[in-house]
């Protein structure tokens, strides 16, 4: 994966750093990749090794001089190029490799003939090169072919015949340069990343016969590319637009069909909004994470405990396709939508955004020495009406060429808080502190709460109502484990007998008290017996695997016209500052059932494409609101909703007492590898569990303590220690949001050590975390901070007084470290860290 030139020699070229970065990722929006397929007919021995020697023991290297990228081979060799486009010439540097090997056996080495064929005839041939000639300048004339074959004998014997091309280069007749032999990638379908198939066309056949029109400009932090092939003439138009971050290595982009035709369209179907070829070296490997799902046969405390947790295989060798995506129409059920390939120093992270069933597929290739990923929709075989546009699943690219996966890491981090996450009056909206409270409790109930947090000045952010709010006067249910709440869904009148007022009192007292309001709804869900269902049934999709439960349309305009105003209604009425959106209801069964023959996979795109502009026409005609992403607790959890929404709720298990905070560890521990802003909920009905509490904390935080009627408010109850924690974390909240270093989890297991820094350098402030699990024999622990400025000074603070604050240079804390004891299991640290130049909080 690694891109590179020249690593010493004449022509060096700098390959680290962020203008490296978003230099390769640059050449892909231009259509400047790498869109050649390279696969391996004969060797001599061993396997193709494409950027390293033969041998794997280096870099390729002929005479004095080492090359980033080519192909180390064994004489006789036969290595065959399939390009998507027409191509004009190829060079590139060739010789006997220069290893340990050949170095003291190159009196053995006979000469070698590099050759250049297409359709079986030679169009360039070099001399005999031998191994104290080094590296020869080699080229041919390729006149408009699109597939070549580099070949090379060695007629007096093949005794130690390792042989390379160095710096392949192929020119395309439009002029684009595109290097061979990297373990960089390229997009699989030609010089746009869409596949698909279109009537008797693939991609690459369609952008040959109806080609490609570029456009780029310049917008403010970005680049803005669009690629549109197709037209009337094709009775189908592409559209991709991609951005280029000039601060970030990030491409992000999206993709549109049309039909510009009078007539339906041809059949179009397989459509992949991500083909892409990455080059493989040994060390390859895939890493993906577990989404919000439940493990089933265990009980419910139980079915979370591997929530979020990484996954890690290694590619090399493999054969196997590996296949994964969504489950039941939902994008974060399974797996998150986004995962990792990596060789330990180069990392690229690839992101899906869609809130349907979108499904990811790595296929290696050991012959080619390269890995095919696809992604993208699961499932669409339809024809276009008239005019038609679909919009498909959005991709983003994250490319690093240092730093492995933990940069990666914070790259999109970043990138998700500063280009995605949203923005009231220009601030980016963080997650706040909440105090949740069901919706089942009278207004009297919930005011007493109010009352209690500002008699106590306890510093919360948000007042949170939850489910149970509505239906008639006889529907009251106390808690989320009795279905009355749910058997109601889709009744969205206040239940006048608890709330007859509404919210607005409630709202009142919570913006007095310094809160904002916020309040549950499940707007796409209705069942059966509800007002709206028997007045509108057309505006709902059934299906065999919901039952009784209904899927309100949001791709049918008068369906999404009444969830705009009923959900414009109910902000106004009420003032609210959230909105909590939950989505209890998969809905790939409502979906795919609804589908005419002709049509797989419409309902989809149209039901992604209205909630998407729910939310946004939402934001737009309430600037100051924000959305929490619930479903059914981080089941939604793909970077387009995240454009509006925060997830509040990112996982169900904190509904239930008594969950193990361990599992709670690996939750923040694993979801901060991918979102900067979340939250998760505290559940210890006792108070005085710092631990508990500790291991709940996150970029947001919910404290459920007295959440249900039937606990109110007790004058008993440890309240100063709950402040004392709220400050706490408090003072700790801003570092969440930064740069992430997992220092240690999940590798000795559930119940060992958990250590995790959370680093801000535009504050100059951190924060370190550490956990000593109940199972752990390890009483202390050696711990290197991450990511410092190694000359700066820093001012170090244990919060729990293990040790004295003290100062030292970024180096020494990076190099030497802390060490932190803990004697007692089940117990933990926070300790703070500040550049010395830096505000103190």
């Amino acid at each position: 994966m690694q891109m590179c030139g020249i690593i010493n020699g004449s022509n060096t070229e700098a390959v680290m750093g962020k203008s490296m970065d978003i230099g390769f990722l640059r050449k892909l929006a231009e259509g400047c990749g790498t869109p050649c397929r390279c696969e391996l007919i004969e060797q001599g021995w061993g396997t193709l090794a494409r950027g390293v020697n033969l041998v794997r023991t280096g870099p390729l290297k002929v005479g004095e001089t080492e090359y980033a990228y080519g192909f180390g081979t064994h004489s006789p060799s036969r290595i065959r190029i399939a390009s998507t486009e027409p191509l004009r010439r190829f060079r590139a540097v060739v010789g006997i490799e220069r290893n340990a090997a050949t170095d003291s056996g190159r009196a053995r080495i006979a000469p070698a003939f590099f050759s250049v064929e297409i359709g079986g005839k030679c169009v360039s041939i070099s001399p005999a090169v031998r191994y104290a000639d080094g590296g020869v300048a080699f080229e041919a004339e390729l006149n408009g072919a699109a597939e070549f074959e580099l070949i090379v004998e060695s007629p007096a014997g093949i005794d130690l015949a390792n042989v390379d091309w160095c710096a392949p280069e192929v020119e395309t007749v439009s002029g684009c340069v595109m290097r061979l032999g990297t373990r960089e990638f390229g997009f699989g379908a030609g010089s746009l990343p869409v596949g698909f198939r279109f009537g008797g066309l693939d991609a690459a056949e369609f952008y040959r016969r109806y080609g490609i029109e570029r456009r780029s400009e310049e917008r403010g932090d970005h680049t803005l590319f669009s690629a549109v092939s197709g037209g009337a003439d094709s009775g189908l138009r592409l559209t991709v637009t991609m951005k280029l971050f000039h601060e970030l290595p990030v491409l992000e982009y999206r993709v549109a069909f049309e039909n510009p035709a009078a007539d339906r369209s041809r059949r179009l179907s397989g459509v992949d909004s991500l083909q892409l070829s990455v080059g493989m070296p040994e060390t390859l490997r895939l890493l993906r994470r577990h989404g919000s799902f439940q493990l089933p046969d265990c009980g419910f405390r139980e079915a979370f405990r591997d929530s979020f947790t990484p996954v890690e295989e290694s590619l090399d060798g493999a054969e196997k396709t590996i296949r994964f995506g969504a489950v039941g129409g939902r994008p974060s059920v399974d797996w998150l939508p986004c995962f990792d390939l990596t060789d330990g120093v180069c990392n690229l992270r690839i992101a899906i955004g869609w809130s349907g069933q979108w499904s990811a597929e790595l296929a290696p290739q050991p012959s080619a020495a390269v890995v095919d990923i696809r992604a993208g929709i699961e499932e669409i075989d339809m024809v276009l009406e008239p005019g038609e546009r679909i919009e498909l699943p959005s991709v983003a690219l994250v490319w690093n060429e240092s730093s492995g996966t933990e940069r990666g890491v914070n790259l999109w981090r970043r990138f998700l808080r500063e280009k995605i996450q949203p923005r009231i009056g220009g601030k980016i909206v963080e997650a706040p502190l909440c105090s949740s409270n069901w919706g089942g409790m009278t207004e009297a109930e919930h005011l007493t709460r109010i009352a209690n947090i500002a008699a106590r000045k306890m510093p919360f952010e948000l007042h949170w109502i939850d489910a149970g709010w509505y239906g008639p006067p006889g529907s009251y249910s106390p808690d989320e484990f009795d279905s009355t709440w749910s058997s109601t869904t889709g009744d969205w009148k206040f239940n006048p007998a608890i709330l007859p007022e509404k919210l607005r009192n409630i709202s009142a007292a919570s913006h007095a008290a310094g809160m904002k309001q916020m309040l549950w709804i499940e707007p796409e869900r209705a069942v059966k017996n509800t007002r709206i269902y028997r007045e509108h049934p057309e505006y709902f999709l059934a299906s065999s695997e919901t039952g009784e439960n209904l899927l309100l349309n949001l791709g049918r305009p008068e369906a999404w016209q009444w969830c705009f105003d009923t959900l414009s209604e109910l902000i106004e009425e009420n003032a609210l500052d959230w909105l909590r959106i939950d989505f209890n209801i998969s809905p790939l069964g409502p979906w795919r059932e609804n589908d005419a023959p002709d049509r797989r996979g419409a309902n989809e795109i149209r039901y992604v494409a209205g909630l998407r502009r729910l939310w946004r026409s939402l934001r737009k005609k309430f600037p100051q609101l924000v959305i929490d992403n619930c479903a059914s607790g981080g089941r939604r959890l793909e970077f387009e909703a995240l454009r509006y929404s925060i997830p509040l709720w990112a996982s169900d298990m904190q509904c239930a007492d008594g969950f193990d905070p361990e599992w709670q560890l690996t939750h923040v521990a694993g979801l901060s590898h991918y979102l900067p802003a979340f939250s998760f909920g505290v559940q210890n009905q006792a108070g005085g569990d710092t631990y508990n509490f500790r291991a709940s904390m996150g970029p947001g935080l919910v404290v459920h303590y007295f959440m249900y009627a039937c606990r109110p408010p007790d004058p008993a109850w440890p309240h100063a220690w709950l402040k004392e924690r709220l400050a706490e974390y408090l003072r700790a909240k801003e570092c969440f949001s930064g740069d992430y270093y997992c220092l240690d989890a999940f590798h000795a297991g559930i119940g060992a050590w958990t250590l995790m820094q959370f680093d801000r350098p535009d504050l100059g402030r951190g924060i370190l975390e550490a956990f000593r699990g109940e199972r752990s024999f390890y009483r202390s622990a050696d711990v290197r901070l991450r990511g410092l400025e190694p000359a700066a000074e820093y001012c170090v603070e244990d919060a729990d007084g293990g040790f004295e604050p003290f100062t030292a240079a970024g180096k020494q804390l990076m190099e030497d470290g802390i060490t932190l004891s803990l004697p007692e299991k089940r117990s933990s640290r926070l300790v703070f860290y500040r550049r010395k130049d830096a505000a103190r909080r």
